[in-house]
């Protein structure tokens, strides 16, 4: 520890640097804070910065834990910071193994920071989630914070704020309550009270999700009703937060739902719902829990030593071998009586089902769908309707053996009759299903045939059927007789709004799930609710409608985990992560959520994984995270790989998603491996000449292009454009990509050929169309004038680019909002800064490249564009003087 010795505090003072006394930012190692020496940054919150720290006076590490400078001002008064120092001060001299050690606690000019003791482990979130726990394991480990909690309370110390992400649990097994009473700052910085009241709505600020993110991303998930009423807090309101955190962790969800304040208030007041059944929850816990949880904190138990000692106590142990030698007799009666009755219902249940296929899917369907393709004149008809054929028939032979199975389980008294009955309702559900879905093929159009492989991919899948953990969920909602008539119809409304979601007619399936939807949630019946706002969801973000698709998710997630279909709410959670990251929110919580509820689901769950996988390598590319992206892109196609059957989609898109981190991180070789499979892949599943080829056609060919590979290029996308103006009308997106780098592919090779130029004419004819059509602003109207440009400075004509360049700068730096327009901008700015600069304006070449090149820095990207940019801002640098400067943009572009 000898470099951290004082004096490396006055070395960053001769190097200019700001006082490394102040906390308040990020600190660097060897800075100090008080007499404490900065070793490494450990975390960071909403209160403040963790770090490891070194305490020189006392020989020893420390977790030191900066206060915020934001939070500490919203306490306004010296009254506020007195108050947090003196429970501080008050904890430090608390000693308890289940209490994170508070060694000291001081000011430095107008912050606050905490010594603590320095654990080695996880906090309590990620512990659950490194492997499979036991309710044992799980109940030992709160155990544990629970004793921190009572130590704390018995001292007149009261949390706050306790949840999994406030408990360590130690490399020794030991768990460790942190950060008491700190939650006092929290709700200082609080902009406005919560409206009272069970039906109370938090007041809702644009975008509208962010009543949702306070409710369940944040502290008051955890809240007690008098806190979310901005009542006083005491130790029944940490025995609140205890009991929701131990029922998320051993269920895999919390116990409340709702999307404001005042709707989890709601929720609360009707109490905790009934334990799912074949749940590993013992239902004495869950009686306790229930207790715990009371809306009326007098109703609670006394405190939190009440609570452990009920939890210490297993009443079902002395009942067990009291009962044992009954449970014997009254087994083998039993076994006799079920025996007869489990056979005579399974017969009745298991009549050959060969012909209930009759007209769902057989020889006169499956001419049927073909004709119907073959008449749209579609050039892929016949590729779409050979998928669709394969799908189907293994689809239909699955279902014939699960059927079969389920049926001899029974009447070999493997299984019991209950099983059955719930194994054959879902099999009838799925096929009535597939009976409508291939209604909707057999009256193909266009859009049918384009869409008609995904949706047969997509079929609702056969495994969910002999789950007998999720079944036994739903059986849990049994469905009263008066009610049963709507739900079966609206269950078909569903079916049909799903079948026309699938074959692509979007906007008609929403107009019939305004009224499903509707008329689900009016049923109460929670199974049909979930079903009704998972399609909901999906068909909201197809249209890209993303408000309404991540609020129907929530809901759709919370009424499927109260059900336990723990499946649905994974891929809920999973949607979720896709959909927010794209829109630039943090989708960290959904991971965890989607992440904790696979570790309890069984059978295989490799494609759950796979497809959670490649979300959240969307969310890291997002994030500007494209290392983790990559990483979790080729895990993704790992997992879809050693899944059993056939996913020739899903591997496509994982390659896709590789292809993407590689890309921005600047390896060209990687990403167009990854396309060339992509390409294999998608000839293989849907031949060549559908739409999903042409695109993986573009996308290599885009790849191509930027490694200068003019010659592949230029044929990829040849044969992408004579595929795509057989298909598409004149202004089609797709249309004006191939143009693109056509173009650009064409006018490199002039070039170097000595051709007349011939990408200028192919350019110019697209964009004069598409202007016609979408008007000179159009965003891919300002694309396809850049590449215009771009094709006339290839050529050496830059004074003839500058006013294309610069009008595409000026209409982009109206209008860019999204990630994909700002880089828009910033390679418009990048070309336009070039010809600045072979134009003889360097000082101006200098003012649009420096944005250019900084925004792709800024964004982690290591491609061609960045490169490029960088070399031609140090060319503009050395021009107009600045030579330090250009020679460190020259090495750094090189």
């Amino acid at each position: 520890m000898a470099e951290l010795q004082p004096g490396a505090d006055d070395t960053l003072r001769a190097a200019g640097q700001p006082d490394p006394n102040v906390p308040g930012r990020a600190l660097e190692p060897g800075q100090r804070v008080d007499r404490y020496i900065i070793l490494e940054r450990l975390a960071s919150g909403g209160m403040g910065e963790i770090y490891s720290a070194y305490d020189p006076q006392l020989d020893r590490k420390v977790a030191l834990k900066l206060m915020r400078a934001d939070v500490l001002s919203t306490m306004g008064t010296r009254v506020g910071r007195a108050s947090l120092l003196a429970e501080a001060k008050a904890l430090a001299r608390l000693n308890h193994p289940n209490v994170v050690a508070v060694h000291d606690v001081g000011e430095v000019g107008e912050e606050i920071f905490i010594a603590m003791e320095l654990v080695e482990g996880d906090v309590l979130s990620d512990w659950l989630l490194d492997g499979p726990r036991s309710p044992a394991e799980i109940l030992q480990a709160f155990k544990m914070a629970g004793r921190g909690l009572a130590a704390a309370h018995a001292v007149g110390l009261v949390h706050r704020d306790f949840k999994p992400l406030n408990v360590i649990v130690g490399h020794d097994g030991r768990a460790r309550v942190l950060d008491f009473g700190l939650a006092r700052a929290a709700a200082a910085a609080a902009p406005a009270p919560v409206p009272d009241g069970p039906n109370a709505k938090a007041p809702a600020r644009s975008p509208g999700l962010e009543a949702t993110l306070i409710a369940l991303s944040g502290t008051p998930a955890y809240m007690a009703p008098e806190q979310l009423r901005r009542e006083p807090a005491d130790a029944r309101t940490d025995q609140f937060a205890f009991a929701v955190s131990l029922h998320e962790a051993l269920h895999g969800f919390r116990p409340f739902f709702g999307d404001t304040a005042g709707e989890i208030l709601e929720a609360i007041q009707h109490g905790l719902g009934p334990l799912p059944p074949k749940s590993p929850v013992p239902p004495w816990i869950h009686a306790l829990l229930a207790r715990a949880l009371s809306f009326d904190r007098a109703a609670r138990f006394p405190d939190m030593g009440a609570l452990l000692e009920a939890l210490e106590r297993d009443p079902t142990a002395r009942r067990r071998q009291r009962w044992r030698a009954v449970g014997v007799a009254l087994a083998a009666a039993a076994v006799v009586a079920g025996a007869v009755v489990a056979r005579s219902t399974a017969q009745q249940r298991c009549a050959p089902p060969g012909s209930r296929w009759a007209g769902t899917w057989d020889g006169a369907r499956r001419a049927g769908v073909q004709e119907a393709f073959e008449r749209t004149g579609r050039p892929f008809a016949r590729a779409a309707s050979d998928a669709v054929e394969h799908a189907m028939d293994r689809y239909r032979a699955d279902w014939l053996g699960m059927h079969e199975a389920a049926c001899l389980a029974t009447l070999n008294g493997a299984q019991p009759r209950d099983v059955l009955e719930m194994r054959t309702d879902c099999l009838d559900r799925r096929l009535a299903y597939a009976k409508v879905l291939v209604e909707r093929l057999a009256a193909a159009d266009g859009t049918v045939v384009e869409n008609a492989a995904r949706a047969v991919e997509d079929l609702q899948p056969l495994s969910d059927c002999a789950d007998e953990q999720a079944l036994r969920a739903g059986a849990a909602w049994p469905l009263e007789a008066s009610r049963r008539g709507e739900v079966e119809a609206v269950r078909a409304q569903l079916a049909s709004a799903r079948a026309l979601y699938a074959v692509g007619s979007v906007t008609a399936a929403l107009e019939m799930l305004a009224t499903a939807a509707a008329r689900a949630r009016a049923t109460g019946y929670l199974p049909l609710v979930a079903d009704a706002e998972i399609l909901l969801a999906h068909v909201h973000a197809r249209l890209f409608q993303w408000p309404e698709a991540i609020s129907a998710a929530h809901r759709a997630a919370g009424a499927a985990q109260e059900t336990g279909q723990l499946d649905l709410a994974v891929q809920m959670w999973t949607q979720l992560v896709r959909w927010t990251a794209g829109r630039g929110e943090d989708s960290s919580i959904w991971s965890t959520y989607a992440e904790a509820l696979l570790r309890r689901l069984s059978g295989d769950t490799r494609m759950r994984w796979a497809s959670l996988r490649r979300a959240q390598a969307s969310a890291a590319n997002h994030a500007r995270q494209y290392q983790k992206g990559l990483a979790l892109a080729q895990e993704s196609l790992a997992l879809v790989e050693q899944a059993p059957g056939q996913h020739p989609l899903e591997m496509s898109q994982a390659v896709g998603g590789i292809a993407m981190s590689a890309w921005y991180l600047g390896d060209l070789d990687t990403a167009v491996a990854a396309e060339r499979r992509g390409l294999e892949l998608g000839r293989q599943a849907l031949g060549t000449a559908h739409p999903n080829y042409v695109q993986h056609l573009i996308d290599l060919a885009g790849l191509l292009v930027e490694r200068g590979d003019w010659e592949e290029a230029l044929r990829l996308v040849t044969e992408a454009e004579a595929i795509v103006r057989k298909g598409v009308p004149a202004g089609n997106p797709w249309l004006t990509t191939v143009t693109q780098y056509h173009a650009l592919a064409l006018a490199h090779l002039e070039v170097e050929r000595g051709a007349s130029p011939g990408a200028e004419s192919l350019a110019r004819a697209e964009l004069e169309s598409l202007e016609r059509s979408a008007g000179r602003d159009d965003a891919w109207a300002v694309s396809l004038s850049v590449v215009l440009g771009e094709v006339l400075r290839i050529h050496g004509r830059c004074a003839e680019a500058l006013p294309i360049f610069q009008r595409a700068v000026d209409v982009l730096s109206r209008n860019a909002v999204t990630a994909e327009e700002q880089w828009d901008l910033a390679e418009a700015r990048g070309k336009l800064g070039a010809c600045l600069l072979a134009t003889g304006h360097p000082g101006r070449a200098r003012a649009e490249l420096q944005p250019s090149m900084q925004w792709f820095e800024d964004n982690g990207t290591r491609n061609s564009l960045r490169g490029e940019a960088q070399y031609l801002l140090a060319q503009a640098q050395w021009q107009t003087g600045d030579r330090a400067a250009a020679r460190a943009n020259a090495a750094a572009a090189r």
